[in-house]
């Protein structure tokens, strides 16, 4: 072997290297730049997301869930990415006020990019703890 083919032979290697040592890596960063969000419904459709589904006089087979609703409205309307949902529903036994204006007791957690976050909080979604 003549040095031209030691030289090509080493950077071969060394290009192995990296890409095994690289493609173990894994990055947590997405994790630490989402935040999650929290944020009491009211009664009788009268969510921004819920007006605003209502209003488009769609026709489906299969009606949406809520979670579809929301993140079209927020994707759509807001320009914020719902990165995951999940409704708590109230314990069993718990009194809530029926009027359109009361909270129907359930409680909305979403996730969201940290950049989305002030602009949340100014929708009233408010922070976890």
């Amino acid at each position: 072997m003549n040095l031209k083919d030691v030289f090509l032979a080493a950077v071969f290697v060394l290009s192995l290297w990296i890409l095994v040592a690289l493609s173990g890596c894994t990055s947590t960063d997405n994790a630490e730049k989402n935040v999650k969000l929290q944020f009491a419904p009211i009664q009788c459709g009268s969510n921004s997301w819920e007006k605003w589904h209502s209003d488009l006089n769609r026709v489906y087979i299969r009606a949406p869930t809520e979670e579809e609703i929301l993140k079209e409205y927020f994707s759509t309307v807001q320009g914020i990415q719902i990165i995951s949902y999940h409704d708590i529903q109230a314990e069993p036994g718990t009194v809530t006020c029926m009027a359109c204006n009361c909270a129907r007791g359930d409680t909305i957690i979403v996730e969201v990019a940290a950049k989305d976050n002030a602009k949340m909080l100014e929708l009233g979604w408010k922070e976890t703890s």
